[in-house]
């Protein structure tokens, strides 16, 4: 009979399995996610997969909860500091980072189509909640905020207009218009400076 993990040993199984579906996202999209490679990529059993998660979607479900929370960290840090307008610039440069980094192809699809591919096979819809709610805008929120109280946007609404951007930052990945940049880089000046000449209007 196997034994059962202990706290510390069960912890580190789970961080196992997260990093190795991880790295099967990055080849095989959320589509064509199997347990069973994540299972030999992290040199675990099936018995040791059921101890965490109750299936696949649960599986994803860890996996956008896990990097939502990565994003928030990464964004509240970043936006700790400076004016109104810096806090915006350093919210959208962090956001875009984000998109455009090494590992961000298969981790911003998850979490955008997470409510798609997860809610119809969960028995409580609301489990999806922690993974897909606004609160990676909530430190853009508190900027835009910040910025009307000061009256360098006068006429802004943090809440709308954070979502607008944050869907903005979202398509820049997606967009192949020849008006749009293909260096990150300019991408991150060329939303910055229409969001910020927005919110001054």
């Amino acid at each position: 009979m196997t034994a059962i993990p202990n706290d510390d040993e069960a912890a580190a199984e789970r961080a196992s399995l997260l990093a190795a579906a991880w790295a099967v996202l990055e080849t095989t999209g959320y589509e064509n996610l199997k347990v069973q490679v994540v299972l030999r990529r992290a040199g675990l059993s099936t018995r040791a997969f059921y101890r965490h998660f109750k299936g696949k979607d649960d599986l994803l479900l860890a996996l956008a909860v896990q990097e939502r929370g990565r994003a928030e960290a990464i964004l509240i840090e970043k936006t700790a500091e400076g004016s109104p307008e810096e806090r915006v610039r350093a919210w959208i440069d962090a956001v875009v980072s984000l998109l455009y980094g090494r590992h961000a192809g298969p981790r911003a699809r998850l979490i955008s189509s997470l409510p798609a591919v997860v809610r119809p096979n969960l028995s409580d819809a609301d489990d999806v909640g922690p993974a897909v709610g606004p609160s990676t805008t909530t430190p853009l929120r508190a900027a835009i905020a910040a910025g009307q109280a000061a009256g360098d946007f006068p006429n802004a609404d943090p809440e709308g207009d954070a979502n607008l951007i944050a869907a903005l930052c979202g398509r820049l990945t997606e967009m192949t218009h020849p008006w749009m940049p293909d260096d990150r880089r300019d991408g991150v000046a060329f939303v910055t400076d229409f969001v910020l000449r927005s919110l001054r209007a």
